[in-house]
């Protein structure tokens, strides 16, 4: 319900919101205004659906195990390799 919120305060500072790719949606008139509401109740619902699966999506995952991925960036791992590959030459005697 944000959408009717906004044009409350938009048209309290005397400006109107026009919606120029929908040239028959008029949202200064009360029908115009019961469309953007619905549209935005519509989206609300969306936006709590996706959490709610989600969530359970997270639940799910660690009830079988499974962790979050790792946030190692290519160059970690690249710098990574290197740090091994030294390693491994001061074990054979090698300066790096």
């Amino acid at each position: 319900m944000r959408g009717i919120t906004i044009m409350e305060r938009v048209h309290e500072r005397g400006a109107t919101i026009k919606a120029l790719d929908r040239q028959f949606l008029d949202l200064s008139t009360t029908i115009g205004k019961g469309i953007l509401a619905f549209l935005s109740t519509l989206a609300q619902d969306e936006r709590e659906r996706i959490l709610k699966r989600s969530k359970d999506g997270l639940k799910h995952a660690k009830a079988r195990g499974v962790r979050k991925p790792s946030m190692i960036t290519s160059a970690s791992r690249r710098r990574g390799a290197w740090l091994r590959v030294r390693a491994r030459g001061r074990l054979r005697g090698c300066s790096g």
